[in-house]
């Protein structure tokens, strides 16, 4: 792989992320006829999206913006950015118009939106199709996409360095995995719509490509993070039969009336919150399923067992149809047999720090969806993930679009090139022989046992010393050629973010949403 600049191109909007965040920041951005470029590195968690949350009052009149704001705050401890849950619930209702505008399908009956009632909201505002409904954006998104001339979009391709020229950043330095080179990339702003960093843990729902690199891409430029101890264990995962292990048992289901019970058959969640049993928040739910494992009353491969049994079989068949063909091909049959889940890590709370517009603490930069903090506060309510994404990557696409329109390229394109050789010959060696894979499965272990569903100082402290020494492993990054490139580059973005976590959840001396400190009860 040759460690010099191969390929240098131009845009006013460089969006980092393929993902829903990414797709809706290009298709806002669009608009405004300006020239954007596109970036993805690999599968995004979207596809994975099950509901969208958004206030119609279809399902129960009850419900309006200010409820939804109510119960985010709520949710989030009102560790939120309150002017980020307004736009979050009021924007929604309009968001949801502009899916349903691009042909996204989601269920209706006798005229109105269907809405399932998912753990911490009050009313039933997840709207949902069949349970693939992230796929059926993406889709929808992507031809939508595709018809826009002003629109170049690049697979296969790591963004490893934001460049700054003074204080603004002036582009990015990337990869090209396909032809083994680097390639730089000006722009007059950026967007980072990287998504999440499931990685950091060794059971997650999160694709293999959640590593967390754009949460270093920003704070290695100076942008602020907040809430980075907030991590949010999905409670429902498959662990058994071990060809579908890893796949989201949903929520929405035990809002149809599943329940969950442990090996002595008993429902154990009227133990841990006997007014909304199930349909409690993710956290507690998370806690009461990881007690009881942890207590010996797990199911026989360290789970509970999901049990929906007793619910009509079309509830299972028609309104799950996805997930019950899913178990059907594992052996399992939903209607009359349960399933064996335990939590897994699946979201990430905190992030970088944005405002209303969508723009960091740094010049030029904004960030949209997953890799965002201050939205969610301690905790995220269930089917907000979706309404976040489209939401805030709408507003940054239109933003970004506007700035972009009334200023010029700040750094002359041989400056630029010279400023991301430089970041070249500094930060990557043309030969090394690190372990990366190794050091990921340490780290990942690491983050599983001290930094998990429950911590406390003693086990942090461990941590932190176990991530320096892992650090010291992993100096540089080889540039053999670009698979390696790739593996060492994320490994080395895991290090660092699971460092900030750790010292985010040092510093926070007590037990408030996902962050729970047993020496703080």
């Amino acid at each position: 792989m040759k460690t010099s600049i191969q390929e240098t191109l131009a845009c006013d909007v460089l969006i980092i992320g393929k993902g829903g965040a990414g797709l809706m920041a290009a298709l806002k951005a669009s608009e405004y006829k300006v020239k954007i470029i596109l970036v993805s590195k690999g599968e995004s968690s979207t596809k994975y999206i099950s509901a969208f949350n958004v206030p119609l009052g279809h399902e129960d009149p009850g419900d309006n913006p200010e409820l939804f704001l109510k119960d985010t705050l709520r949710e989030g401890e009102n560790l939120n950015d309150p002017n980020l849950v307004r736009i979050l619930a009021e924007d929604s209702i309009k968001v949801f118009a502009d899916l349903v505008e691009l042909g996204v399908p989601f269920e209706k009956q006798n005229g109105k939106f269907r809405q399932r009632l998912t753990s911490g909201n009050t009313y039933p505002r997840s709207t949902y199709y069949k349970d693939v409904l992230g796929e059926e954006i993406l889709k929808c998104l992507l031809r939508k996409i595709k018809e826009k001339d002003n629109i170049k979009i690049l697979d296969d391709v790591v963004i490893t360095d934001l460049i700054l020229d003074e204080s603004c950043v002036a582009g990015a330095l990337g990869v090209d995995l396909k032809n083994d080179a680097f390639l730089a990339i000006r722009s007059k702003v950026t967007i980072i719509a990287s998504g999440g960093a499931g990685n950091l843990y060794l059971f997650t729902t999160n694709p293999c490509d959640a590593t967390g690199d754009g949460y270093v891409l920003a704070y290695s430029c100076g942008a602020r993070l907040v809430d980075m101890e907030f991590v949010q264990f999905e409670p429902t995962i498959i662990v058994f039969p071990g060809s579908i292990r890893g796949s989201v048992m949903p929520t929405a289901l035990l809002g149809k009336g599943a329940f969950l019970l442990n090996s002595k058959g008993e429902r154990f969640m009227l133990k841990y919150d006997k007014e909304k049993k199930e349909l409690t928040s993710k956290s507690i739910l998370t806690r009461a399923i990881f007690s009881e494992i942890s207590s010996g009353h797990g199911s026989p491969h360290n789970g509970v067992f999901f049990d929906a049994s007793h619910l009509p079989k079309q509830v299972i068949e028609k309104g799950f149809s996805s997930l019950f063909k899913h178990l059907i091909s594992a052996g399992i049959d939903l209607r009359k047999e349960p399933v064996e889940v335990a939590p897994a890590s699946h979201y990430l709370m905190g992030g970088v720090k944005i405002n209303e517009r969508c723009q960091t603490t740094v010049s030029c930069l904004y960030a949209a969806g997953e890799v965002t903090g201050g939205i969610h506060g301690a905790n995220r309510i269930s089917g907000s993930s979706a309404t976040d994404i489209f939401v805030f990557g709408s507003r940054a696409g239109n933003f970004a679009a506007i700035e972009a329109q009334s200023i010029k390229f700040t750094v002359s394109i041989h400056k630029f090139i010279k400023m991301c050789q430089k970041k070249i010959n500094v930060n990557y060696e043309e030969e090394g022989d690190t372990l990366s894979e190794s050091i990921r499965a340490n780290l990942q272990k690491i983050m599983w046992d001290c930094v998990g569903i429950i911590r406390n100082k003693k086990g942090l402290t461990l941590a932190l010393k176990k991530i320096s020494g892992l650090q010291k492993k992993i100096k540089g990054i080889r540039v053999n050629n670009a698979c390696e490139f790739k593996k060492d580059f994320e490994t080395k973005n895991l290090l660092k973010l699971a460092e900030i976590v750790v010292k985010a959840a040092i510093s926070r001396r007590k037990s408030i949403g996902a962050h729970y400190r047993s020496d703080f009860p």
